[in-house]
């Protein structure tokens, strides 16, 4: 290279940048005297490759050093972003790192900040609604102030359901209550239980005449009325006057179920002549009522009753089980008894009235009319033994091996309805009955009396119904009857 060469590149590079530049250049690559030398295969690059790496690498900065706690310190204090440049021109990786993650930081301290102020607002509001509930928390049922508690509106419902449920719980055992010691005070003051009633074998030259008229049935008069009641079939008799004061297809045939039971009274009664002998129930007859879902007093199998207990089985509690045994014990078997019903039923002259069973258990040819019950029950109360079982609330039969303390028999009329419901007249006694095919049926005897002097008053009334719909139906037509027909 000549002279006037060699000038124009001092010119075009001054000697000290070029010097700076074979430096960098050294730096970067190698010298061009090491490069000429070395070997050119790819181990001789790797390791220049690989001490570049190293050079460029950045220094980590030890963590427990007094310096890295004083740099973290200046960090938090003024956060460092990521990729910024150090004062010597040259790239602090690891501080950036660190830098963008304090300034990560302080975004979620901040973030934290904003909502801790958010709720100290809702706070205050919640204070200054004065105990409404809080504005803005629509999400939650209940807000803590320094007021005190804030519900929200779902617990306010729940308390409201919780405490109308406790109020009716309360009243329900109050009810229950009352209505319970009322019960109680109505047994312990029921004639029926101070004094058991004592039967007496019939004598056969003996009757009772307590009515005006010996005619077992009633006359229609001009004046006899329409009976308003909402069972099916009914008659009403005064039996001082002997008329028919309102019926009701009283004429119609019906089922009589378990009414039946009365007309059983008086055959078993008539054809006993010792009511202190026992019937000794065997398993085959109990379980032929159990198999047909009949009403029973309760006796047990191999259990030796006395004859009178039976009576009061047959009424009080309406048992098929007594039925059978007085059947049984009077004729042999049902069928025998139900022909003896039948001859009765001749003897009184009823009208349309034929007896299948003792039980008054459904059979499609076992009928009867409201009028020919009407004259069954007052040949019942014209005998004052039969009346008194009719008359009776509660009876605990004898003490037997399988019933040492005997067996407490209720009757079901009086557990429906206390006799006094309509002001003037009081039911001194009556039958209920019920069967599918027959519904609801019953027949009281009542007078103008009280309570407490019923046993001393003849009865002047009988009512009859059938064929009602729901188990209380004629209780409600009895207490209108008598309130409407018979007060004073």
């Amino acid at each position: 290279m000549d002279e006037r060469e060699t000038g124009r590149n001092q010119n075009k590079y001054p000697q000290n940048d070029v010097q700076r530049l074979r430096q960098m250049r050294a730096q970067a690559f190698g010298s061009p005297r090491d490069s000429r030398s070395a070997s050119s295969n790819d181990t001789g690059q790797r390791q220049r490759n690989e001490a570049n790496t190293v050079q460029r690498r950045p220094q980590q900065i030890p963590l427990q050093s007094e310096q890295n706690r004083h740099h973290m310190r200046d960090a938090r204090r003024q956060p460092a972003v990521a990729g910024s440049a150090s004062t010597d021109g040259r790239q602090r990786y690891p501080q950036s790192r660190q830098g963008a993650q304090v300034a990560q930081g302080t975004q979620n301290g901040s973030r934290a900040a904003r909502e801790k102020n958010a709720y100290a607002q809702k706070a205050q509001s919640a204070r200054n609604t004065a105990g409404g509930a809080a504005p803005h928390a629509k999400n939650s049922d209940i807000m803590s102030a320094n007021s005190g508690l804030v519900l929200g509106p779902n617990t306010k419902r729940n308390l409201f359901l919780f405490s109308l449920l406790a109020l009716l719980v309360t009243v329900c055992v109050i009810v229950f209550g009352i209505q319970s010691c009322s019960k109680k005070e109505t047994d312990s003051n029921s004639p029926a239980v101070k004094d058991k009633v004592q039967l007496s074998t019939p004598d056969k030259g003996k009757t009772d005449a307590p009515t005006k008229n010996n005619s077992l049935f009633a006359e229609y008069t001009d004046s006899t009325k329409t009976l308003q009641i909402d069972s099916g079939y009914g008659i009403l008799i005064d039996l001082s006057t002997n008329k028919v004061i309102a019926e009701k297809g009283a004429g119609d045939r019906i089922y009589p179920a378990s009414m039946t039971k009365i007309m059983t009274l008086i055959v078993a009664y008539e054809n006993i002549d010792n009511l202190e002998d026992t019937y000794t129930f065997k398993a085959e007859m109990l379980d032929e009522y159990y198999r047909q879902n009949a009403s029973v007093a309760g006796f047990s199998a191999g259990e030796s009753v006395p004859l009178k207990d039976l009576l009061y089985g047959c009424i009080l509690p309406s048992g098929a089980d007594a039925t059978g045994a007085l059947a049984e014990y009077v004729a042999g078997s049902e069928e025998a008894f139900a022909a003896l019903m039948n001859k009765k039923a001749a003897e009184m002259g009823l009208k349309d009235t034929h007896f299948v069973t003792a039980s008054g258990l459904h059979d499609d040819d076992h009928y009867s009319t409201c009028e020919d019950m009407a004259a069954i029950l007052r040949y019942a109360i014209n005998n004052e033994a039969t009346r008194q079982v009719l008359a009776t609330y509660k009876y605990t039969t004898s003490s037997t091996a399988e019933h040492p303390d005997g067996i407490e028999l209720t009757g079901t009329l009086k557990s429906r309805m206390a006799g006094d419901e309509a002001e003037g007249v009081f039911v001194q006694g009556g039958k209920t009955g019920y069967t599918i095919e027959g519904k609801n049926c019953l027949a009281t005897f009542a007078a103008n009396c009280t309570e407490e002097n019923a046993e001393f008053c003849a009865p002047r009334y009988i009512l009859v119904t059938a064929y009602a719909f729901g188990e209380y139906t004629p209780v409600f037509d009895a207490i209108d009857v008598y309130k409407n027909y018979c007060s004073p």
